[in-house]
């Protein structure tokens, strides 16, 4: 194959590139950093929250801080999900094990959301009975 042609292959190849990711709206540099974005999804751990029969009122209230700063990583988290399943290839063999490991680790921040929370209204349940 000649220089030229190879040139006129990598322009080609360059330019189909660019027309797919501007397609969507996104530059190059955004469908890149959003493709890193989502493969660098990770959840936090769960704060500790104090045992409700023995706290203070001002370590629940710090435990409630806590609880809603970690609600709002996990709401991150699953966002980073679902941005992570749009980038996924429909034709890809692997597809539904991918869509399946997401979904998973979506669910399982629901459950980390749902026994936390659990956790703290137990908290202020027992700090209320020794009111």
């Amino acid at each position: 194959m000649s220089n030229s042609m190879k040139a006129l292959f990598t322009l080609i190849a360059a330019f189909t590139f660019n027309a797919s990711a501007l397609a969507d709206g996104h530059g190059a540099a955004e469908h890149a950093k959003e493709m890193a974005e989502a493969a660098s999804c990770s959840m936090e751990g769960a704060p500790i929250i104090p045992d409700g029969n023995v706290a203070s009122e001002d370590e629940l209230i710090a435990a409630s801080g806590a609880m809603k700063a970690y609600q709002g990583k996990l709401q991150e988290y699953r966002d980073c999900m679902v941005a992570e399943e749009k980038l996924i290839d429909p034709e890809a063999e692997d597809n539904a094990l991918k869509m399946a490991e997401i979904r998973a680790k979506y669910d399982a921040s629901v459950d980390a959301e749902s026994a936390i929370a659990d956790e703290f209204n137990a908290a202020v349940r027992a700090f209320k009975a020794r009111q």
